[in-house]
């Protein structure tokens, strides 16, 4: 038994010492509406979830410690106003005497319009929604009986989803989830091996879809 801890201390121990060049980072911040999730993620060359040190976020002047739980870092931050746009987090992770800071800002809120209380996927749904964003934009459709997504234009305040642009699943008429998801890409700090930072915020409607 004693073998055994050691053992998962030791590799532990070995991983963190991976230097930062050898990890790559996957971070991911969306607006939850009153608060921010967060979810951060190093990993080897073989893509294995490493404790890489101690990582804080920095959000409207105040540093938020996020805790490791064994896959990844996780952490919630309140929002005691709403999100706007421009706002700048940044992720400083400390290790082995060092700290690498990668920086994201967030992306211009927007709102759906509401949607019919039932759609048939056999006829074009026209979707609006404010402002448009020159962020990255996108749609998506989720159900148990049809699902789908794609891209909105640069800058648009609307989207027509077309029937060739939904696939069906378990047919018939089922509950379904429209989102409205846009984007903004941040700067990994340079020491990583690779990797990315996204802020997302979304704005969503439930509907009725039929055949």
């Amino acid at each position: 038994m004693r073998l055994a801890v050691f053992a998962v201390l030791l590799a532990a121990c070995t991983t963190q010492q991976l230097p930062t060049s050898e990890l790559g980072e996957q971070a991911g911040i969306t607006d939850g509406g009153d608060h921010l999730d967060i979810l951060v993620d190093f990993a080897d060359v073989n893509n294995v979830s490493t404790d890489a040190g101690t990582l804080t976020a920095t959000f409207r002047g105040a540093k938020h410690q996020i805790p490791y739980d064994a896959a990844a870092y996780r952490g919630a931050i309140a929002l005691v106003t709403p999100l706007v746009a421009d706002e700048p987090v940044e992720l400083a992770l400390d290790r082995d005497g060092e700290t690498v800071v990668s920086t994201v800002t967030s992306p211009q809120p927007l709102v759906l319009d509401p949607v019919p209380a039932s759609v048939s996927r056999s006829s074009d749904l026209a979707v609006t929604f404010s402002p448009g964003s020159e962020d990255e934009t996108s749609w998506g459709f989720s159900g148990s009986c049809a699902f789908g997504g794609g891209p909105v234009a640069t800058g648009a305040d609307n989207v027509v989803i077309q029937p060739n642009e939904i696939r069906v699943s378990a047919g018939g008429t089922c509950d379904v989830l429209l989102e409205i998801m846009r984007t903004r890409h941040g700067t990994p700090a340079t020491q990583f091996r690779d990797g990315y930072v996204d802020f997302v915020t979304t704005s969503d409607a439930t509907f009725s879809s039929t055949p």
